[in-house]
């Protein structure tokens, strides 16, 4: 009974302050042995830095202001702990700021494990890395709301495993996404940034796909945006041939080409398939058994790019191709471009099950419905991607 009873009253020690514990709340100068415990501390405005470590804990966050903080940037790892089946951290409101933190190993039943899932709220994350896990921010729906991220690092993160994307940034129905400073490498599937935030920004930062494997875009939009995406670097994969990008503007001087064969190897990345299915078993293989370079218009007239332009106008020409869609009904833009990339490796009746399936989804939108009365009333009409 003596054993039992000093069992019962050490229970409530492990949940109070502990002198040297990792988890320092700076409101109150409290130290806690977990995460999650500096977090249920307060109910106000709370601060927690973390010790240099390894943490396999996670923490559901519901505060009106909240900021984690490693002691020194770098060296406070979080190693794979996930609660709700969902992240490292849940974030369910207020305003958060993410600081100095490493994020890695996270993964989930769903394959949606994220550093951070932001459920709502704002979002402030800076100098802190994702690696090594099925996304690196993961948000829900806040039209409210606004994330920043800078001078910050996602390595390693994506996957489509069975067509069901992660990515390691997506953001849902937000508000605005800046990303500033920042960098991408070696995704393993899915996008590198997916955002339908209507306000976008994306600058100087660098996306490097190198080492990259089975990955698609840099940047999705496919709600569209408003916005600036400028001073950022784009490095490619090796044996990536650009097969799912919806439109290629050209410079004359441009040249396409597969040269993997003349240093020994042969494309990857499906260079070989995707390409053969665009242009043809002959002229595939005049491309990728000689590595010879083509110019610009013989990759046009092949169907490998969509339009060739004077040199200096490829950015400006590109701009405005890209403005005029993103004045479309976004869900009729979004609906029209996936029934095109699931269709053109799926059998034709497929497809075409897939197109009319679309189309009577479309029918039921308020967009249609405001296409169909503009274009009777002669005015221009004002989409909301509902």
């Amino acid at each position: 009974m003596r054993n039992l009873l000093a069992f019962a009253l050490l229970l409530p020690a492990a949940a109070s302050a502990q002198s040297g514990a990792p988890f320092l709340v700076e409101q109150t100068g409290a130290r806690f042995a977990s995460l999650q415990q500096a977090v249920d501390s307060a109910g106000g405005d709370l601060t927690v830095i973390v010790a240099p470590g390894r943490y396999r804990d996670c923490a559901v966050v519901a505060v009106p202001r909240f900021t984690l903080r490693a002691a020194e940037p770098g060296t406070a790892r979080f190693d794979g702990g996930v609660c709700e089946g969902k992240g490292t951290l849940v974030l369910k409101g207020g305003a958060a700021l993410i600081d100095g933190l490493v994020f890695e190993n996270v993964r989930v039943a769903d394959r949606n494990g994220a550093g951070i899932r932001l459920e709502r709220g704002d979002l402030h994350v800076r100098e802190t890395m994702f690696r090594n896990s099925e996304q690196g921010i993961l948000t829900a729906s806040d039209p409210q709301g606004r994330i920043l991220i800078e001078w910050s690092t996602f390595s390693g993160l994506g996957g489509c495993p069975d067509g069901m994307c992660s990515h390691s940034i997506y953001v849902g129905d937000y508000g605005a996404l800046t990303v500033r400073n920042s960098r991408f490498e070696a995704g393993t599937g899915g996008h590198y940034v997916k955002s339908r935030a209507p306000l976008i920004e994306v600058t100087d930062s660098s996306f490097d796909d190198s080492r990259g494997r089975d990955t698609n875009y840099m940047i999705d939009m496919p709600h569209g945006a408003r916005g600036t995406i400028a001073g950022n670097r784009f490095v490619q994969g090796r044996g990536k041939e650009n097969h799912s990008a919806f439109v290629i503007i050209a410079g004359e001087g441009a040249k396409f080409g597969q040269p993997e064969v003349k240093v020994g190897i042969m494309p990857g990345g499906s260079g070989t398939q995707r390409l053969t299915r665009a242009v043809g078993k002959h002229k595939a293989m005049l491309l990728v058994l000689t590595g010879e370079m083509i110019s610009a218009r013989e990759a046009s007239e092949m169907g490998l790019a969509s339009r060739v332009v004077p040199d200096a106008d490829v950015l400006p020409h590109a701009i405005k191709m890209a403005a005029g869609i993103a004045k479309l009904p976004p869900i009729a833009v979004e609906m029209t471009k996936d029934a095109v990339i699931a269709g053109q490796d799926a059998p034709l009746a497929a497809a075409l099950n897939l197109e009319r399936k679309s189309i009577w989804l479309l029918f039921g939108t308020q967009d249609k419905q405001e296409g169909m009365s503009a274009f009777l009333e002669k005015r221009e009409p004002k989409f909301k991607g509902k």
